[in-house]
């Protein structure tokens, strides 16, 4: 599976879908990440220590955003945008769960 980890673009997120430890697994197991530059900065990951747990780093949201995507954020109106266009363009299923399991109720 190809999976990208976009840099998240709302004020005073400092998450990251994957940690380089979480990229280590998934490549360890087959899968191709795709982390876009500086994705980890607010969280305290370099481009380096995703290169170095096997992603690839990506310039750009864009082509994050034609993988299957791990995101933390609610993405914003372009960002829905944006992948809707590219799946309607691909034929690619897109889905968007606006649910936060930590805001949840037990």
């Amino acid at each position: 599976m190809d999976i990208g980890v976009p840099a998240e673009v709302k004020t005073a997120e400092r998450r990251v879908g994957l940690t380089p430890a979480a990229v280590g697994e998934l490549v360890n197991r087959g899968h191709h990440v795709n982390v876009e530059t500086a994705a980890g900065d607010g969280a305290g990951f370099s481009d380096v220590e995703y290169k170095e747990a096997g992603a690839a780093i990506v310039g750009t949201a864009d082509y994050v955003f034609a993988l299957s995507l791990i995101h933390i954020s609610q993405p914003t109106r372009p960002e829905r945008l944006s992948y809707a266009v590219f799946c309607l363009k691909k034929k690619r299923l897109l889905l968007l769960d606006n649910n936060n399991i930590a805001r949840r109720k037990k």
